[in-house]
């Protein structure tokens, strides 16, 4: 029984042969995707090249098969809210005869190994040359391969943008998780705008894993449903989404947190110098008055007349009620905002009640 080998690599140099890779048009293999899967697919993916193999057996694992194209994938810098680089996807796929068990597990494990063989695979497709003159920053560039049963002709096309697209949100997810690692939530008073850019690109990373790639309308394909399903199943993209989305919500609570100690602090150190600064200021105030009196002064003159008159009573209690008055204010003020902030944090998940 024959099936296919799909097998996507990931690349972030690419240099395109005018003259040999087409460009691939889209907009036909899609039709039987939904609108917003090709919103998402078109958000994600600026450019498809696609190049017809000249020498279509080849040999992967000790098997045999032929490949008859490459797609080349690209997505730059200007998409994703710039949060990513220029990105290469690779699609191919190999019909193979008499793939069994053991054989599945051998052609869809990544390892060196495999990545090894499968890119090979594009030079032996093109009679040793390396046409596409692919290469990549990392040591190993991320890698996956899946098997189906053989399908019509028409899928061609459509397969191979699902199988890129679910494969690139792959990639992402693995470069949020390993983000995270690297994120740094040590308490720093100076480190805290660096801190605080890096969450949120984090979060626009976990945005658009949600909304491109975990698009639940796609398809009204059953064949082509199943298809987005097991990829999106095999990627693990939504339990992957959701552990990255807490942990992510409790670095965000550990920085507002933070940043809320780190102000107490800096509001402390505020008081104190404040107060030190009053104490200093009242003896030279003390020495002003003193040495300013003039004994002629109707205050020393008129003392008891002034204390008798009503109206010095009336401008004391005056300036005293203006004082009490915007204290009040301050204090209902203050009071209003903290009931509807406790009233919005009590209409929200327990997750994103930190920002608030």
């Amino acid at each position: 029984m024959a099936n296919f080998l799909h097998v996507m690599i990931c690349y972030q140099d690419y240099k395109p042969n005018l003259q040999r890779d087409a460009i691939f048009d889209t907009s036909s293999s899609l039709n039987l995707m939904t609108a917003p899967f090709q919103i998402a697919f078109d958000s994600v993916f600026g450019e498809v090249r696609v190049r017809k193999s000249q020498q279509r057996e080849v040999k992967i694992s000790s098997l045999n098969g032929t490949v008859e194209r490459i797609f080349i994938f690209a997505s730059d810098k200007a998409r994703l809210n710039g949060t990513e680089r220029d990105d290469l996807i690779v699609y191919f796929r190999i019909l193979i005869d008499g793939i069994d068990a053991e054989t599945v597990d051998l052609l869809t494990t990544n390892s060196p190994v495999a990545l090894t063989e499968r890119q090979s695979v594009i030079e032996q497709a093109f009679g040793g040359e390396v046409p596409l003159h692919l290469s990549s920053y990392s040591r190993y560039p991320g890698h996956q391969a899946w098997i189906s049963e053989v399908s019509p002709d028409e899928y061609t096309g459509t397969i191979a943008c699902i199988s890129a697209f679910y494969f690139y949100g792959w990639i992402l997810a693995l470069r949020i998780e390993r983000n995270q690692l690297r994120q740094d939530i040590t308490p720093q008073i100076r480190a805290g705008d660096k801190i605080v850019a890096q969450i949120i690109e984090q979060r626009m990373r976990l945005l658009n894993l949600d909304r491109y790639f975990l698009v639940g309308d796609r398809t009204t394909n059953s064949y082509l449903k199943e298809i987005c399903t097991k990829l999106s199943e095999r990627f693990r993209l939504g339990k992957r989404h959701r552990k990255m989305s807490e942990r992510h919500a409790a670095f965000e609570s550990h920085i507002d947190n933070t940043s809320t100690a780190l102000q107490a602090q800096r509001t402390a150190s505020l008081t104190n110098m404040v107060f030190v600064f009053t104490c200093l200021s009242v003896p030279f105030a003390a020495m002003q008055v003193l040495f300013g009196m003039s004994l002629d002064s109707s205050i020393y003159l008129k003392t008891a007349e002034m204390i008798s008159n009503t109206k010095t009573y009336v401008v004391a209690l005056a300036a005293f009620a203006v004082v009490g008055v915007l204290v009040l204010l301050l204090m209902l003020v203050a009071r209003i905002h903290a009931h509807i902030v406790q009233k919005l944090r009590n209409l929200l998940p327990f997750s994103d009640r930190s920002s608030y």
